[in-house]
């Protein structure tokens, strides 16, 4: 593990030590916002995608298209059931729950790297609060 670079602790308040991350902490923190980032674009993505099928069921629906499409070079109408089936797209809460469902896995793994880089940023301030701590005392010793 790296050493976390320190600043001149000794006139810093813990207030603003904790709003100033440094070091090891920022480097968290920028990792946190890209994590955020990528899992809201994956949602959003996918929400505003105006063509979403989700992944899962896709074999069935393509057989269905093709199915539809041997009844319309024979000539025979769609059934209501089948067109309502191919034209039909998801809209708002069931797009919403089928997005995250087909996204579970990977959303699963960003929600793993959020928690080990919070775990990581809550050790280096600690080490920073150390650090601070200890400048502090041996400047009551000196």
């Amino acid at each position: 593990m790296r050493a976390l670079r320190l600043p001149d602790v000794r006139s810093m308040t813990l207030t603003e030590a904790r709003q100033r991350p440094v070091g090891a902490a920022e480097r968290v923190d920028r990792d946190l916002l890209r994590v955020r980032r990528a899992r809201h674009d994956l949602i959003s993505r996918a929400f505003s995608n105006p063509h979403f099928r989700p992944g899962k069921g896709l074999h069935a629906w393509i057989r269905l298209l093709a199915k539809a499409s041997k009844l319309l070079k024979l000539g025979v109408a769609l059934p209501p059931d089948m067109r309502e089936a191919i034209e039909v797209k998801p809209q708002g809460a069931e797009k919403l729950a089928l997005i995250l469902s087909d996204a579970s896995a990977e959303l699963a793994r960003m929600d793993r790297y959020e928690r080990r880089a919070l775990w990581r940023r809550k050790y280096a301030i600690r080490e920073f609060d150390a650090a601070r701590t200890k400048a502090q005392e041996e400047e009551r010793k000196a």
